[in-house]
């Protein structure tokens, strides 16, 4: 509890917590949500993702120890291929 009370006191304060404790969130819960959003924005932009594309790529960025939002936006770099698109990912 102390951990989360003093991310809270920080983030009060102004600062953003850039990375997340990876413990915090179970693999499956991980994966869920970052499959989630990746469905949701590309049902958004009309794009078809690739379903084994997106396991692998989930999986990889949760093996890489990365916090929730970088997760997320590498992901949709890696499986949004369309030329020309705009690969800006605002993270809810």
């Amino acid at each position: 509890m102390l951990i989360k009370e003093a991310k809270e006191y920080l983030q009060s304060l102004g600062y953003k917590i850039i990375k997340e404790e990876q413990e915090d969130i179970p693999e499956e819960e991980f994966l869920k949500i970052i499959k989630e959003a990746i469905y949701k924005k590309a049902e958004e932009v009309n794009f078809e993702v690739d379903p084994e594309e997106l396991d692998t790529l989930a999986f990889e960025a949760y093996s890489n120890d990365w916090d929730l939002e970088t997760a997320i936006k590498q992901v949709w770099r890696g499986v949004y291929v369309e030329e020309g698109a705009d690969l800006t990912f605002e993270v809810e």
